[in-house]
């Protein structure tokens, strides 16, 4: 898989995880301790350069998914 097509799945993850669980961007991005900003910048499609380790392991322990299945599609599978 190439890094678009992970890059694409991963925002729309986030914007699924967000919508199934009816967070705000607002409070998606306290509970993933980011700025609305970098919130934003996911939910659009780019992947800040500053993405690191521990959003996804935050994203891991706050939405109980693996690291692998942030980059797999979620709506068929949760």
């Amino acid at each position: 898989m190439d890094i678009q097509t992970e890059q694409k799945i991963f925002t729309d993850n986030i914007i699924y995880l967000r919508k199934i669980h009816g967070y705000s961007k607002k409070q998606m991005a306290e509970i993933l301790q980011i700025s609305q900003y970098h919130m934003n910048l996911i939910e659009k499609g780019t992947i800040p350069e500053r993405l690191n380790v521990r959003l996804l392991v935050r994203i891991q322990n706050v939405f109980h998914i693996s690291l692998r299945d942030q980059f797999s599609p979620l709506k068929n599978s949760l």
